[in-house]
């Protein structure tokens, strides 16, 4: 109580912008939540922009996955390969208005050649996306 009244007083006289995240998913709701649990190493990583109006840009990252283990759902493989590969979306907000009160993406950015656990959420154009806003494990 006594760290928001701090917030809140900073916030009214001295103008300090404090910015909301989404909370972290819990492991329960992760593995709940996600209709595929996929392991493996990231092999290739594509980047965008994609430029929401003029106070909000996004970094938009497509990931390829190598499976190593398939631990929840079925992930037929776009690719003719003897180890199978799925692509992954997550997103990152990149600017925001200083008053900004919402989603933010990842918390974290994957990183090339990393070995990861990824809890998914397939769409309606079958596309596989990270869960928001803690959608992967390294391993």
């Amino acid at each position: 109580m006594r760290l928001y009244s701090i917030c809140l007083v900073g916030t009214l006289f001295f103008g300090i912008t404090l910015q909301a995240q989404v909370p972290p998913l819990s492991q329960e709701m992760r593995e709940s939540y996600a209709t595929h649990i996929v392991s493996g190493r990231v092999i290739n990583i594509e980047k965008t922009k994609e430029i929401i109006n003029s106070d909000m840009t996004d970094n938009v990252y497509t990931i390829t996955l190598q499976i190593s283990k398939l631990e929840k759902g079925l992930v037929p493989s776009p690719f003719p390969t003897s180890k199978p590969l799925i692509k992954i979306n997550y997103w990152q907000a990149s600017i925001r208005p200083d008053d900004w009160c919402g989603p933010m993406g990842q918390s974290e950015r994957l990183n090339m050649y990393e070995k990861v656990r990824v809890y998914l959420i397939r769409d309606a154009h079958n596309k596989y996306n990270l869960l928001e806003p803690n959608g992967f494990d390294r391993l």
